[in-house]
């Protein structure tokens, strides 16, 4: 996040969820980076060809090769032949030429989230480490994947395997918060209640991300209370909280939806329907086709 605000390098990040998406992958990782999320087809096309170019891919063809791995050629109809689909390796060979220009002006970090759902994006890292093997591709990965999920993943259990025998590649080990650290999150940066922290400490089994989550929500179901000037806020030892992430979850989306029309509540279920990311245009049309405005 620091790199990209101080301009000192290109982030671009790619999302991966049980359910495959239109959002979720390498190319969408490149649309975003692009600016063309969302665009019709033919401004997506020439929005992302000035980008490119500005970015120091100068070959209009190998642009185009580029651009093509998320916008197909623009033909008239008469003149479109069938869709070619692209193999693995041709769609990894235009993404490592893209990032490879990027790289020449200044590093590039690829964050990619969930690998354990994205088997291609960890070939594609094999791919760019055997491509890049004297070091002239300034590129930084940071993958995230669950390790209790790879059991039921093989393929993307030995591709991890083998990248971790890899001298480029480092692992981090990331496990649940210590009572002390999850306490120090709750007490010192979140500011509540000692009888209030311990609550939650036992609720969110070291979880920083569910911690701040269930802040997040007592905070806005009006339940926080006490928060001025130094004073620190708690919660009632009266009011029941939430220790399951779905059951807080369903309350939040219910209390959004409370006063409004039975159609919003039909419109957050087709969202859900779409996959973990959805894009607007691609709700707008499913909501138009079921009669919701």
């Amino acid at each position: 996040q620091r790199a990209a605000e101080s301009g000192s390098a290109h982030v671009l990040s790619a999302f991966h969820a049980p359910v495959p998406g239109p959002d979720l992958g390498l190319a969408p990782m490149l649309v975003r980076f692009l600016g063309c999320a969302g665009l019709p087809a033919v401004l997506a096309r020439q929005r992302a060809d000035r980008r490119l170019s500005s970015l120091g891919l100068r070959n209009p063809a190998e642009r185009n090769e580029v651009i093509e791995l998320f916008a197909p050629p623009l033909r008239p109809i008469s003149d479109t032949p069938a869709l070619r689909l692209l193999n693995p390796s041709e769609r990894h060979t235009r993404l490592l030429r893209a990032i490879r220009a990027l790289s020449a002006r200044r590093p590039v970090i690829l964050l990619l989230h969930d690998v354990q759902w994205g088997p291609d994006a960890l070939t594609f890292v094999e791919r760019l480490l055997d491509v890049d093997r004297t070091g002239g591709c300034p590129v930084l990965v940071v993958a995230t994947l669950r390790s209790d999920l790879l059991d039921r993943r093989p393929v993307v259990a030995q591709t991890v395997e083998r990248l971790g025998e890899r001298p480029e590649v480092g692992t981090v080990q990331l496990s649940a918060l210590g009572a002390a650290a999850i306490q120090t999150l709750l007490g010192r940066d979140l500011r509540l209640r000692p009888e209030t922290v311990a609550r939650l400490a036992a609720l969110t089994e070291g979880n920083p991300l569910f911690a701040v989550e269930l802040v997040r929500e007592l905070a806005e179901a009006g339940l926080l209370v006490g928060r001025t000037g130094n004073q620190r806020a708690h919660v009632s030892a009266e009011t029941p909280i939430h220790g399951d992430l779905e059951q807080g979850w369903l309350a939040r989306v219910a209390r959004h939806l409370q006063g409004r029309p039975d159609t919003d509540g039909h419109a957050m279920e087709l969202a859900a329907v779409l996959g973990g990311v959805v894009n607007p245009q691609d709700w707008a049309d499913v909501c138009d086709s079921a009669g919701i405005d």
